[in-house]
């Protein structure tokens, strides 16, 4: 049986890259499906009727924002007035996701987990390229791009954020010796740290962490961890012919191996600017600031707060 359906499967694989029709096969038989993604759940969203619709429905929109209310798709109308990742999808040639947002940066937050999952299958993929993409897709891709995503799917909704990444101080192996992250800005105009990757931010006592906060929280066991809604599990992960997908596991599976790494690369920070990532030297030994020099821009700690913290006053 499981070698008749591994025939039959890549039979209909086979034809559809020569370009030619199966007989057996409708693609108008398959159903016009949608779901509303919220909260940590997933629900199937069903169609309205067109009574419901009050005036006329609109279409999807050209962004990753869908204003709030009725909305046409493959001729059928939608209830999208409130908040949520809603996708909608009939195989093969519909395919799409968008976002109602009602303005908190928080409730925002909690949503763009839906729209990326960590692994490299897009990876590389540049932020407007993805930010396309993303419109008709889950993207699948590794830490720098899905902070270039986040970034800009904030910037779209008109809040700011900044690529950051912890380094380790530790021996280097080549991998996992570092992280790429975001610092997104408050309301109250504070930096917080978020992991577009793990889905989650530094906290303690309840407050959301910057990066240089995180660090230090870290380093003395102070740090919780806040985990977001949002996809589970990982895309393929697979560098040098080498499968990471385990790598991704242990730490979705493991709150202590996920602190303990975290702990393990939050050695010095380092903020992107003008080019390059900047990093505080002072209290840094002489070998790891000769090493991090190499790679980026060091000064001292007093001008790095000045540059990048002075508005947090």
């Amino acid at each position: 049986m499981k070698r008749t359906a591994r025939r039959l499967a890549y039979g209909l694989v086979a034809a559809a890259r020569r370009g030619r029709p199966d007989p057996d096969v409708d693609p108008d038989a398959n159903p016009l499906c949608a779901h509303r993604c919220f909260a940590g759940g997933v629900k199937r969203w069903h169609p309205v009727p067109s009574t419901s619709a009050q005036g006329d429905a609109a279409s999807l929109a050209d962004s990753i924002f869908q204003p709030p209310g009725f909305v046409t798709v493959d001729g059928c109308i939608f209830d999208l007035r409130a908040e949520g990742v809603y996708r909608f999808y009939r195989l093969p040639r519909l395919s799409e996701q968008r976002i109602v947002w009602h303005g908190d940066l928080d409730s925002l937050l909690s949503m763009l987990g839906y729209l990326w999952v960590y692994g490299w299958e897009d990876d590389p993929i540049e932020p407007d390229v993805a930010l396309v993409a993303v419109r008709r897709r889950v993207i699948v891709a590794a830490c720098q791009c899905l902070a270039n995503l986040a970034i800009a799917v904030l910037a779209a909704a008109g809040a700011t954020a900044r690529s950051v990444a912890l380094a380790s101080l530790d021996r280097w192996g080549g991998q996992d010796d570092g992280h790429t992250l975001v610092e997104v800005k408050s309301s109250e105009a504070s930096w917080f740290l978020y992991d577009p990757s793990f889905n989650l931010c530094v906290t303690e006592s309840g407050r959301r962490l910057s990066l240089l906060d995180a660090i230090d929280s870290l380093k003395h066991r102070r740090a919780e961890l806040e985990h977001l809604p949002g996809n589970t599990g990982h895309g393929p992960h697979r560098v040098r012919n080498f499968d990471y997908g385990f790598w991704i596991d242990e730490r979705r599976q493991s709150e202590e191996i996920l602190y303990d790494w975290y702990r393990h690369i939050a050695g010095v920070p380092l903020i992107y600017a003008d080019g390059n990532y900047t990093f505080p030297s002072g209290s840094l030994t002489a070998d790891s600031r000769e090493r991090l020099t190499r790679r980026y821009r060091a000064i001292s700690s007093g001008a790095f707060l000045d540059h990048f913290y002075a508005s947090e006053g």
